[in-house]
């Protein structure tokens, strides 16, 4: 195998590792992280908005 074969695999080895993502043993896709990630932030900067106005 010559090396830029090895370094795509390696490059496809670990993509399928990040998108195959384990919570407490089951399987979880990144939407259902990222979504619980954009609401954290957007409740976060809501609530720091909302308390400068007084």
């Amino acid at each position: 195998m010559r090396f830029v074969e090895a370094g795509d695999f390696y490059i496809g080895e670990m993509e399928m590792r990040r998108k195959n993502i384990k919570f407490f043993g089951k399987a979880m896709e990144n939407i259902v992280i990222l979504t619980s990630f954009e609401n954290i932030v957007f409740i976060h900067i809501y609530y720091s908005n909302h308390n400068m106005q007084y």
